[in-house]
């Protein structure tokens, strides 16, 4: 497990002043979605609006598990006047979070978000079970110790349809929302993606094939060090402290191409920091297969964000 530990002395949160919000810019979709596989991930693309305040919506993933990775490009997004984004999904309590900006290839804004998830995983309510009069059983070999119990892929594609849109606020200009309707048709696209891409990686990582070995990290000292140095200022002025478990994409060359967050407590701004930074410094030896050729694999660990 990797620890980034920051000592500090004495913070002053800045205070800045936030613009009175236009009225919210509903966008309803300009296209189908449509999938891209890469090496490292499976990406689910659809656009919202025409004109000027067209948006790209990407979501992502490499792996199995709750999360995924959004994007939204587009000129809604240009110039946020403030560190957190309050996203909201399914009327769920809205969840306040930083994000990263940047700039995509043709000029367009970014922003860009690690371990999003797009429904509630909390236990069914009745309306989503059937009652029943037998005797009440627990089966405590289903029970999980902490985290989400996992959901029937049922209730998983009820929730997913139920989704009507996706909402961006609180460092906008403008509230957008991105009028998605129902996504388990496409989650269950993303998801099949996804497991082909696992199928195709397990005839060669680490371990599964004759003298074959994974990835490794190489000089983990000095870029862990760099991690350290990359906590989130807004955090760390707010004394803000948790833990990300991420897993990477190591491409051949042993660079981190892709991040994905498998679990995490505390702030959800932490995701951001502890993947980008991944991505960054992260160096790797790539994994191998039985010829002792270069080949894609995985590497996961948790980052504790710990300030003393």
């Amino acid at each position: 497990m990797m620890r980034v530990l920051v000592s500090i002395c004495a913070a002053v949160m800045a205070i800045s002043a936030v613009p009175v919000g236009a009225a919210t810019l509903e966008l309803e979709p300009s296209s189908e979605w449509r999938l891209r596989e890469y090496e490292d991930k499976c990406r689910m693309i659809r656009k919202f609006g025409t004109g000027e305040d067209e948006v790209t919506l990407w979501i992502e993933k490499a792996s199995a598990g709750r999360f995924v990775n959004m994007t939204a490009i587009g000129r809604p997004f240009r110039n946020p006047f403030g560190q957190r984004i309050t996203l909201s999904v399914n009327q769920e309590e809205p969840l306040r979070r930083g994000f990263i900006r940047t700039t995509s290839s043709t000029g367009r804004s970014v922003i860009s978000m690690f371990g999003i998830s797009l429904i509630s995983l909390k236990s069914p309510t009745d309306s989503e079970t059937s009652r029943s009069d037998d005797e009440e059983k627990v089966d405590l070999k289903a029970g999980v110790i902490e985290g989400d119990a996992p959901l029937s892929p049922q209730i998983l594609q009820q929730r997913y349809d139920a989704l009507n849109a996706i909402e961006l606020s609180g460092a906008l200009v403008q509230k957008v929302s991105l009028e998605t309707g129902g996504i388990a048709a496409m989650m269950a696209q993303l998801q099949q993606c996804v497991d082909t891409l696992a199928q195709r990686r397990s005839n060669f990582v680490a371990g599964e094939e004759p003298g074959g070995q994974g990835a490794r990290t190489e000089g983990e000292r000095e870029w862990a060090q760099m991690i350290q140095a990359n906590y989130p200022p807004y955090l760390l002025r707010e004394m803000a402290q948790g833990t990300v478990g991420v897993q990477v994409q190591v491409n051949r060359e042993g660079r981190a191409s892709y991040c994905q967050v498998t679990a995490y407590t505390g702030p959800a701004g932490l995701n951001d920091a502890a993947c980008l930074s991944m991505m960054r410094f992260a160096r790797f030896r790539p994994a191998q297969d039985e010829n002792g050729s270069p080949i894609w694999g995985t590497y996961t660990t948790r980052i504790t964000y710990r300030i003393n």
